[in-house]
């Protein structure tokens, strides 16, 4: 599969340290961040663009609801076309591949 995931342990400065890399044929494209300090009370819980690069690379984005929703976006801005809500099979994911990589 062209995508992939792997998590890791960022250090933020803060307590907001749960990651999830993105890869797109073994290149790091995206790396989020599960906001989870105090200070995001608003926003606990949602997902963060930390860096993005290529195609992916962005000022800033989010925070996304969901981890796929996050990889929704990181998808969008690869493959240059909008997903939508449809299912993420339909670019060769499974969502329980994407959901393994967090707990």
């Amino acid at each position: 599969m062209p995508y992939s995931f792997s998590p890791v342990c960022v250090d933020t400065g803060c307590e907001d340290v749960q990651g999830l890399q993105v890869f797109r044929d073994d290149r790091l494209i995206a790396l989020f961040v599960r906001l989870d300090a105090d200070c995001h009370s608003d926003h606990r819980g949602c997902w963060f663009l930390e860096p993005g690069f290529g195609r992916c690379a962005a000022m800033s984005a989010g925070p996304f609801d969901s981890v796929f929703d996050a990889f929704r976006w990181t998808a969008e801005q690869y493959e240059g076309r909008r997903i939508g809500d449809g299912p993420l099979h339909k670019l060769g994911i499974l969502a329980e591949q994407v959901a393994n990589c967090i707990h």
